[in-house]
């Protein structure tokens, strides 16, 4: 007890995501990674914003360490190589090995203020580098070509991995909840002859 007692406060000294909430988060190996929400970009400020950080958490040693910047941006994806601040979205660990790993977000809200927000309705993957068991992680965006008709834009949905893609239920878009049913669609090996596609049934 002592010792997680210790290692908890030496992960309040060190360098440390700001508070936030509607953000995701999955786990990778012995590490939790954080993506976005809603916070304060500086704990000095009191102005309340949309975050695009990405952050890991050693479970072993209660250490974090950043892995992607903020992504601040006035450009709305799909312009973006990156899916930028976003909160209220959706994230799971679509695959991982001993060396590497992919966590996959939709939807959720992009831009920082409460004015620039715009809903979402895009894939991204996180593609995370380094052994899951130890330290130097590395992670970088790679947007997801999906084909069919998407799911409308929405936020505050979920989503689950099952053999063949990813499914997506619910969400909302202003004081509308939806109760549809998505299948994110994975074929594919992920090789060069086969590459992975995804589309939208």
């Amino acid at each position: 007890m002592w010792l997680l007692h210790a290692l908890l406060l030496a992960a309040q000294s060190a360098p440390a995501p700001v508070g936030r909430y509607s953000h995701c988060a999955v786990v990778y190996g012995n590490h939790m990674i954080v993506y976005g929400g809603r916070g304060f970009q500086q704990q000095r400020t009191q102005v309340l914003t949309t975050l695009g950080d990405v952050w890991a958490l050693n479970l072993f040693e209660m250490s974090w360490s950043l892995l992607v910047g903020a992504g601040d941006s006035s450009s709305s994806p799909p312009d973006l190589g990156h899916p930028g601040q976003r909160s209220s979205h959706a994230c799971v660990m679509l695959r991982d090995s001993e060396d590497g790993g992919e966590m996959l977000v939709f939807g959720g809200l992009s831009g920082g203020g409460d004015a620039d927000q715009n809903m979402q309705n895009d894939a991204w993957k996180l593609i995370l580098k380094g052994r899951r068991w130890e330290h130097g992680l590395s992670a970088e965006w790679e947007r997801v070509a999906v084909r069919g008709t998407a799911p409308r834009p929405r936020s505050d949905h979920s989503a689950i991995v099952v053999d063949n893609g990813v499914l997506v239920y619910g969400g909302c878009i202003g004081s509308s909840a939806f109760g549809d049913l998505w299948l994110l669609h994975e074929t594919g090996a992920g090789t060069a002859e086969a590459p992975f596609s995804y589309e939208w049934l």
